[in-house]
Parts: C-alpha cells; sequence; structure tokens
C-alpha cells in the first residue's frame, strides 16, 4: 500500500514537489519524497494505492513522478524496464479504480454507498471511464474492521487522526498494534 499528494490517470504517483506555476527547481510545494515508496512501486508484483478523493490530487499527469505506476499507459512500464508489477488499483475515501489491462489508465470500477459517478467524476482531472459493470463497494466486515482500527492506531489511512502525538507514543502504538496482529492471525 502507498500513497501521494497526486496520482495520474496511470497510477503515477508524486511525493516530491507540487510546481504550481513553477517548476522541479523553485516548486510551489516540496514534499517529503519517496520514502522507499519508489523501490515498492518499481519491484514489487502488485501494489494498492490510498489517498482521498480530492481534484487537486487526482490529475491528468503529475507534477513529478516519484514512484511509477502505468507511466504513460499501455507498455510504457516495461519499456522502462519494469518488467514486473504496477498498480493493481486505488482505494479511496469514496470509490475503488482499477486500471484497464490494455490501455493501463484507470477507470471506475467501484463506488462507496452514498456516492454518486457524478461526485467521482467532478474530483478527477480527467475524462473518467466507467465500468459497464459497476458496483457498490460492499461494507467492510467487522474482522476487517477490527484489522484496519488495529493495524491503523494513529488514523492515518481511517483519517481518525490521533493529534499531537509524541514520537514516543507513536512508537508504543506500532508496538501495541504489531502484539495485537501476532495474537489475531495465530
Amino acid at each position: 500500500m502507498i500513497g501521494g499528494a497526486q496520482v495520474d490517470k496511470y497510477g503515477n504517483l508524486n511525493s516530491t514537489a507540487i510546481f504550481g506555476d513553477s517548476d522541479y527547481h523553485r516548486p510551489a510545494s516540496k514534499l517529503p519524497g519517496s520514502g522507499g515508496a519508489n523501490d515498492i512501486a518499481s519491484s514489487a508484483g502488485r501494489t494498492v494505492i490510498t489517498l482521498p478523493l480530492e481534484k487537486r490530487r487526482f490529475l491528468e499527469r503529475v507534477d513529478f513522478i516519484t514512484s511509477p505506476g502505468y507511466i504513460n499507459g499501455n507498455d510504457s512500464r516495461e519499456k522502462a524496464g519494469l518488467s514486473r508489477g504496477g498498480p493493481a488499483s486505488i482505494i479511496t475515501n469514496k470509490c475503488i479504480f482499477r486500471f484497464d489491462p490494455e490501455t493501463k489508465e484507470a477507470y471506475l470500477d467501484s463506488v462507496h454507498e452514498g456516492v454518486s459517478v457524478d461526485e467521482i467524476k467532478a474530483n478527477v482531472s480527467w475524462d473518467l471511464k466507467v465500468s459497464p459493470n459497476l458496483k457498490t463497494t460492499p461494507p467492510p466486515t467487522k474482522e476487517q474492521l477490527k484489522i484496519t482500527r488495529i493495524i491503523d492506531k494513529t488514523g492515518i489511512y481511517t483519517n481518525a487522526g490521533l493529534k499531537n502525538l509524541t514520537l514516543e507514543s507513536y512508537m508504543q502504538l506500532l508496538e501495541n498494534s504489531h502484539d495485537e496482529l501476532q495474537v489475531l492471525f495465530k
């Protein structure tokens, strides 16, 4: 699972810089960078991208490719020497995108309950294609919620957001999560 500040229709991620009206050398905002996500995106057999659905994040083209998805679509990933993997899906707070096997462009596959296709289309910057077999995302099971709450104690993925968390308390939460998962999966 990887994320970033921006994603484009081919699943490329940007976590390096937001250019605004400038360029790489004088960006509007500098971001933390790859943090290992480039290695994961380049080498893993399959990745899942997670980020909130917002128009400023879902672009036709990212400002900078920090972590490659399907680059320019079609076979451009393989031509770049990345013979393995690529993103399988983009999971957001409103829907799930998958990638066309031929063009490698993201399309809308599943909509979370209470969310409209128009709302999703209004939050992407490309001409979004919709699956002819569009699904409604099933709600998570109790077990899935339990695992999510164990893994995401800090609320990073669920947006529960623990504020003013010290490094020590964050590390303790991670350690506790590890212990709880070991018990759960014995």
